[in-house]
């Protein structure tokens, strides 16, 4: 019995599971830095950050806005795509290693060991 629902479970994950290039259009709000070799994020680096929201586009297209309590200033637009075996998302010169996409989180670590997770809006 746990056999027949375990290839249940596993033929509905493998028929409905979306690529990440599918999964990553839309909207995406900053939620913070962490730091994945234990060197410590300056505040100025965390303020920054505070307000950026990504939206990725099917034609594979991305701006960056970055939202405060008084304007909004856009902070440019690029092209991205995401790897072959869907484990980088690259933009232009940039290259970062995605660790989790799913409907409501992005999260990728970036070349200066610096993990960014986002949240869908």
């Amino acid at each position: 019995m746990r056999l027949v629902l375990f290839c249940i479970f596993f033929i509905h994950n493998s028929l409905f599971a979306q690529p990440k290039n599918i999964l990553i259009i839309g909207g995406w709000k900053f939620e913070k830095l962490i730091s994945a070799d234990s060197t410590e994020i300056s505040k100025e680096l965390i303020e920054s950050n505070k307000g950026i929201i990504l939206t990725f586009k099917k034609n594979g297209t991305f701006s960056t806005i970055k939202k405060t309590k008084n304007k909004i200033v856009n902070l440019g637009i690029g092209k991205y795509k995401i790897s072959k075996d869907e484990k980088y998302l690259i933009q232009e010169d940039n290259e970062l290693l995605i660790l989790t996409l799913n409907k409501d989180n992005l999260i990728f670590k970036s070349f200066e060991n610096v993990i960014i997770k986002f949240q869908r809006l």
